[in-house]
């Protein structure tokens, strides 16, 4: 049995296929991460392409970007794409790898050949016999001899004495072990780049940003995952998912996606902050709701009608609420939705506070007195009235979502 301290050139193999297959992943995009900047410096500098707006040297960065990308994903989740978009994705991306080599060097295409090494990987995993083996230049029987590839391309692409290195082979595996351990154990420590990987990254962040703000997501990324931080999973897996016509256009279209995609993403979680808001002051009130044969001398009825009366348009809330959270989650939401979605919700919302007028303070108070934080019958009445304000949630929702309408409309 093949220890993680025992990985070399000779064994590697043989340790990957004993582990699951989610370690083959994680490692093959620990492995493309390390080298993700050789190759992108020379795009930059080629000749005829030096200009900040030159366009085939953009995209050309943006594929070896999003090959990573797509790896990462994978590696958190082997299944997050289905199989034929994979293929689909590899036969685009071997098509951008031909381009590279033929529009600028090979040193350049191996830039993006070390990520595309390990995503097929992931395809003969669900489906043995695929047809994207037949004449691919990155075909592979298994997810381990995917990954493998990953390593063996980035060793010698990684290391050589062009990029101003010497060989220095006990660091790179070095590298590749600590890189193992950290695939085996599922978690996501920092890379801890030798001192030439972190000369290239550095190199390539400041070029990315004597290009502009359209790179800023992407220096970001990068720097996140060197130092092994947290990602947001659903966002990374969502601009992998942006359409390849997207990607061709250059940076300034991606990172325009990227900002609906973000904005798209924080709605949604706000959608959900509201629905668990209104659940937990729902269920509060259940548990003391006054009838109206309850009121008592000390609750005055029209403080007691204006609580019925807003509770009654909580539901007309929820449901509004229920179909802002299904078509946020959507890939592209229907613009007319969102508009419609956000008129309903600003119409019921201003129905309540017209019942409310001016009881919030007393609503506040009588949820003190009866229920604490709980909130007890003033829950509902209270939590409504408070969106009802300008600098409440629901205004920030509401707003929101006109204004992603606004920004998706053709």
């Amino acid at each position: 049995m093949v220890r993680v301290e025992d990985i070399g050139s000779q064994t590697l193999r043989l340790w990957l296929d004993g582990q699951a297959p989610q370690v083959s992943l994680r490692l093959a995009h620990r492995v493309a991460a390390r080298v993700l900047s050789y190759g992108d410096p020379s795009l930059w500098s080629y000749p005829g392409h030096e200009s900040p707006e030159d366009l085939p040297s953009a995209r050309c960065a943006l594929s070896v970007i999003r090959s990573n990308l797509v790896l990462q994903v994978l590696g958190q989740d082997a299944e997050a794409f289905s199989v034929d978009w994979l293929e689909t994705y590899v036969r685009v991306a071997e098509r951008d790898y031909i381009n590279l080599q033929d529009t600028f060097d090979q040193n350049v295409g191996e830039a993006l050949a070390v990520p595309i090494a390990g995503i097929p990987g992931a395809i003969v995993h669900r489906r043995p016999f695929s047809d994207m083996d037949s004449g691919s230049q990155f075909q592979t029987t298994s997810i381990s001899g995917s990954a493998a590839s990953v390593v063996s391309r980035g060793a010698s692409f990684g290391r050589p004495t062009q990029h101003g290195m010497e060989r220095d082979d006990a660091e790179w595996w070095n590298a590749v072990r600590a890189d193992a351990a950290a695939a085996l154990s599922g978690g996501n420590p920092a890379l801890h780049l030798s001192p030439g990987h972190g000369a290239a990254w550095v190199k390539v962040r400041d070029i990315w940003r004597k290009r502009g703000r359209d790179w800023d997501f992407w220096i970001g990324w990068n720097e996140a995952t060197i130092e092994g931080k947290t990602l947001d999973f659903g966002l990374l897996k969502a601009v992998a998912n942006i359409s390849d016509g997207t990607w061709s256009q250059g940076p300034k279209a991606v990172a325009e996606e990227i900002a609906r995609i973000e904005e798209r993403l924080r709605l949604l979680d706000l959608v959900v902050e509201l629905k668990r808001s209104l659940a937990e002051a729902t269920s509060a009130a259940a548990i003391g709701v006054a009838s109206p044969q309850q009121r008592g001398h000390n609750q005055p009825p029209d403080l007691i009608d204006a609580s019925m009366k807003v509770r009654e348009t909580s539901t007309a809330i929820r449901a509004a609420l229920d179909e802002a959270e299904t078509e946020l989650a959507k890939p592209d939401p229907a613009p007319s939705a969102l508009t419609r979605i956000a008129t309903t919700l600003a119409a019921t919302v201003a129905v309540a506070a017209s019942y409310c007028g001016d009881k919030l303070d007393i609503f506040i108070t009588k949820a003190v007195e009866e229920g604490g934080s709980a909130f007890g019958k003033w829950g509902v009445p209270t939590l409504i009235a408070y969106w009802a304000t300008p600098n409440g949630t629901m205004q920030m929702l509401i707003k929101g979502l006109f204004d992603l309408a606004s920004k998706l409309s053709p």
